[in-house]
């Protein structure tokens, strides 16, 4: 029987620390069973049962680090090809999932998209600064249920213009009786770029870095 231990022991000898392996693979219980068959008492040979059943144990071993070899591979593999069909989102028009926009240099403008469930009698775009404050409400009137984009020309509450950067927004509607209603809330924009982070592929959107989980259309650029 094969013992996994989680850790590793440690001890000091003439003042050099060591490390002691306490996981055993596949190589070392092949060691111990040959091991065990060379010091075995020839007047007391191993029973047949307990043999086959080590060499058993040795050979699921053997096929489980195989499996796992050729799975990790597969996804090694898998993963590669997702990250370069990413690149041809670029040039598309996509909405994704978020809240946030961003306002660039020579382009002091930005799309808010979202979705409403109903028709709304009202609906209100608040933009936030990086410290959370509010810099700007604009008020919407009725509308129906379906997707939808606002602009934002950038400007704060007394009409200044905003520092290039990224912001966020919130969307709240009601409906004719005043209700409260949910809003989703989306990115909206051509894709500019793709970028790489611990393997997972992200778009730039109109300055922002979206993940592509997160996109829920995709059409070409009008």
């Amino acid at each position: 029987m094969i013992y996994s231990v989680n850790k590793l022991d440690t001890y000091t000898n003439d003042g050099e620390k060591k490390v002691v392996k306490k996981t055993l693979g596949k190589d070392d219980f092949l060691r111990l069973l040959v091991t065990q068959m060379q010091f075995q008492d020839p007047l007391k040979p191993m029973e047949q049962t307990e043999f086959t059943a080590q060499l058993a144990q040795f050979s699921s071993l053997d096929q489980l680090f195989g499996i796992n070899d050729r799975l990790t591979t597969l996804t090694d593999t898998e993963g590669n090809f997702n990250n370069m069909q990413s690149v041809n989102f670029i040039g598309k028009e996509v909405k994704a999932s978020g809240n946030k926009v961003y306002i660039g240099e020579g382009a002091p403008s930005a799309t808010i998209g979202y979705s409403l469930n109903n028709d709304v009698s009202e609906v209100t775009i608040r933009i936030f600064g990086k410290d959370g404050k509010g810099v700007r409400t604009i008020e919407i009137g009725p509308q129906t249920a379906g997707s939808h984009n606002a602009a934002w020309d950038g400007r704060d509450e007394k009409g200044g213009m905003m520092a290039p950067g990224e912001y966020t927004f919130s969307v709240d509607a009601k409906d004719t009786l005043g209700k409260e209603l949910k809003v989703l809330t989306n990115v909206v924009g051509v894709v500019t770029g793709v970028s790489f982070e611990d393997g997972a592929p992200y778009l730039m959107v109109n300055g922002i870095r979206v993940p592509v989980m997160h996109i829920t259309e995709v059409r070409e650029r009008r």
